[in-house]
């Protein structure tokens, strides 16, 4: 697929519908927060080697590879990978996991609701942390 700022496309399989849109907004983040990581884990393993303090840092252990429990390395076609997802985001919204709620909006009105959710899910986790 080629990438086009607010553009999508859907595919429909067995009462699943996958809508993906790519967001140039979404792959500069994508971007920043890769090299962020990145930064961290070159200054955590610069020596070369795996402390039990490093082993579990969140996000960006996939791109290392380690060999004799001990060393480690940054594994470079590993963060290229994942380049070619920057900006990509994809929804599901029919069927899934034995859920129906077969919803006809459109794939601009599913990103929309799906990007307002995080207002939901921070009023939820205040009201949690009151409890």
């Amino acid at each position: 697929m080629e990438k086009h700022d607010g553009e999508f496309n859907e595919c429909r399989k067995d009462g699943v519908r996958l809508i993906v849109g790519y967001s140039e907004k979404r792959a500069k983040k994508d971007k920043y927060n890769r090299d962020k990581g990145i930064k961290r884990l070159e200054k955590a393993y610069k020596s070369g080697k795996l402390t039990k303090e490093n082993i579990n840092r969140r996000g960006y252990n996939k791109f290392l590879e380690i060999s004799d429990n001990v060393t480690v390395t940054i594994n470079r076609q590993s963060i290229e990978d994942d380049e070619k997802w920057d900006g990509w985001k994809g929804y599901i919204t029919n069927g899934w996991k034995g859920y129906l709620t077969n919803t006809t909006l459109s794939c601009q009105d599913v990103y929309k609701q799906y990007s307002g959710l995080w207002v939901v899910e921070n009023a939820f986790r205040v009201t949690k942390g009151t409890l």
